[in-house]
């Protein structure tokens, strides 16, 4: 493990190269920048992105683009008004946008001889970036440009952390997110100005899938529905911009720590079962059609 990580623009052209050709894979960080009630900066969700990138990025060598290109998210529920205006502090992109963001980038990364781009996503829009991902993939590969992308949210990885952590729901600008920001950011929290208050769901309850701090032990899930929410007026702070006060106070940056730590183990997971099975410039599913037998390479972190 190094002290420090292996930022992208710090590269000379013949380190990144070099990088391409040794380990072939890459970190890029995928958030936002939108409002996070009144106590947490608008930067929460690139914050906590970059820093899970960062420390990837220290522990096992591989160059990460921190600082994230993609700072601008896709996300119907959180970003828009009753207008289809961006509420206040957001900056919002389309899917569109997006997808044609990402697919310039990582074709880029391709050139520069990287065939496996792992995913920071530290912004609840993964429907967007799930589809996002299997159209750039599919796009590439019918220019000749086979490329292996991996995209998970922190708080999938790391949910039994959370669960266990966590004492209340999971909240946009809740006590997780602000337990995180306590452990990243600390000087940007401003607990004494939080007055969010809980949304009341456009349908029944009963009906919505639990939130990921609750024990999903049932085999039947209801619908995903979670974000059913009251849509803000024009020119009204984000009505996704919640997080209790009740919920706030147990935040704690310890919980913070121990949700990304979680979520950075099961990153370095998939990455030392990618180095263990694929050479640097194999593509899973593409150069190399059935996972190997056996381990092919060894790993040393």
């Amino acid at each position: 493990m190094s002290e420090h990580a292996v930022l992208w623009e710090e590269l000379t052209l013949d380190d990144a190269l070099e990088l391409a050709e040794k380990r072939g894979i890459i970190i890029v960080p995928v958030a936002t920048t939108e409002a996070h009630g009144n106590h947490l900066p608008l930067g929460t969700d690139t914050y906590t992105a970059e820093w899970i990138a960062l420390e990837i990025s220290r522990k096992t060598g591989l160059p990460a683009l921190v600082p994230t290109p993609v700072r601008a998210g896709a996300s119907p529920t959180f970003h828009y008004d009753r207008n289809g205006d961006p509420v206040p502090g957001t900056l919002a992109v389309s899917h569109s946008t997006l997808h044609a963001f990402l697919k310039d980038i990582i074709r880029g990364l391709w050139t520069s001889g990287f065939r496996k781009v792992i995913i920071i996503q530290g912004h609840g829009q993964e429907p967007n970036l799930q589809v996002i991902t299997q159209e750039v993939a599919t796009e590439l590969r019918r220019e000749n440009k086979s490329v292996f992308i991996a995209a998970a949210t922190y708080w999938e990885l790391a949910a039994e952390t959370l669960r266990r952590e966590v004492t209340t729901p999971f909240y946009h600008s809740g006590e997780e997110e602000t337990s995180n920001v306590l452990f990243v950011r600390p000087e940007l929290v401003k607990l004494e100005k939080s007055i969010g208050k809980e949304l009341v769901p456009l349908i029944d309850k009963s009906l919505l899938k639990k939130s990921i701090t609750q024990d999903e032990t049932e085999t039947f899930q209801v619908f995903d529905i979670a974000q059913m929410i009251p849509i803000p007026e024009p020119g009204h702070r984000s009505a996704a911009g919640i997080g209790t006060t009740e919920q706030i106070k147990s935040a704690t940056a310890e919980k913070g720590e121990k949700v990304l730590n979680r979520a950075v183990e099961r990153y370095l997971d998939l990455i030392r079962d990618l180095e263990e099975n694929y050479a640097p410039q194999e593509v899973p599913g593409s150069d190399v059609k059935q996972r190997p037998a056996a381990k092919r390479f060894a790993v040393n972190y």
